[in-house]
């Protein structure tokens, strides 16, 4: 498969003269390897083809996007910026109310 290291040298190579240009065929590449990728994961697991099989690999490829953009927004976060939006998307569900450090409910939730 010749596309990764091509993209790889795509990447490389926008990171360090920083042009438009390279960015974009490196985009560009990332597509392409991320179709054959999906692509490749449907041939082993779905033996489909036609148009379903076109629909299966997007929807492979959509899943593929959902988790490397979850790694991202995860990546500039601590434990303890995740803990209090964990809290506050709970709170905000009423699934319950704050707790101190020993897992204890606070005073101003046990009223």
């Amino acid at each position: 498969m010749l596309y990764a290291p091509v993209c790889a040298g795509w990447l490389i190579l926008s990171t360090i003269v920083g042009y438009t240009l390279p960015m974009i065929f490196s985009v560009v590449c990332t597509l392409i390897l991320s179709w054959k990728i999906a692509g490749t994961l449907n041939d082993l697991v779905v033996v489909l083809s036609g148009s379903f099989r076109i629909l299966i690999q997007l929807a492979t490829l959509a899943v593929m996007v959902g988790i490397v953009t979850l790694a991202v927004a995860r990546s500039g976060k601590t434990k303890e910026d995740l803990d209090h939006s964990v809290e506050d998307w709970l709170m905000d569900h009423g699934c319950g109310g704050r707790m101190d450090s020993d897992g204890e409910q606070t005073a101003e939730d046990r009223e």
